[in-house]
């Protein structure tokens, strides 16, 4: 149930930006007195957060009837939120990064398509990473994708206060990775525009 929130509430922001650097209106945006990335970054965290209350109404009244109760644990829902929240910054910073990456090629789309695959398989979307081998169980909570979907919903079910710091910090430290790694290639992305005359 919460997976399936998290996961069905994270807008696709890389074909926004694929679409605007492919057909060059990112020009007409750079003129603009507002940072491109973090426009789309906060437009598409409100287009989430907006989307969290109706996926969490459906996941809930289909986990409800299928198992005859309600089981999410309402004194998590603040950490669970907190949570949520830095893990759709990670998604969307991941997604920003990946539509940029039309400055060099024709089509995002397969890159994009890999990152979702791989958030629902390895971000515990599909099945929970204690279910795996514990080889790749271990591979999994170190990549981005378990942050931002299974680490939020685990802490939900099984709250601590020492996971819960555990998970922001290593969400926190992906967020400047990721900061830093959308920074360089809009930066490099927009000085190429500028020398090929767009």
């Amino acid at each position: 149930m919460l997976t399936e929130t998290i996961v069905m509430s994270n807008p696709r922001i890389e074909q926004v930006t694929d679409e605007e650097v492919r057909g060059g209106e990112i020009a007409y945006r750079l003129v603009r007195p507002v940072h491109y990335v973090a426009f789309h970054f906060w437009a598409a965290m409100g287009q989430a957060l907006a989307s969290v209350p109706v996926n969490f109404a459906v996941a809930s009244l289909a986990a409800g009837l299928a198992l005859g109760q309600w089981v999410f644990p309402v004194a998590a829902a603040p950490a669970f939120l907190a949570a949520m929240g830095l893990g759709m910054a990670l998604h969307l910073l991941v997604s920003i990064a990946i539509g940029l990456a039309a400055f060099w090629t024709e089509d995002t789309w397969p890159f994009a398509f890999v990152w979702t695959r791989l958030e629902m398989i390895l971000g515990g979307m599909m099945l929970p990473l204690d279910a795996f081998p514990d080889w790749l169980a271990r591979v999994a909570k170190v990549l981005p994708m378990n942050l931002v979907v299974y680490g939020p919903a685990h802490l939900a079910m099984r709250f601590s206060w020492a996971e819960f710091g555990a998970l922001l910090w290593h969400q926190a430290v992906w967020i400047a990775v990721l900061l830093g790694v959308v920074s360089w290639i809009f930066r490099k992305g927009a000085r190429r525009l500028h020398v090929q005359g767009g």
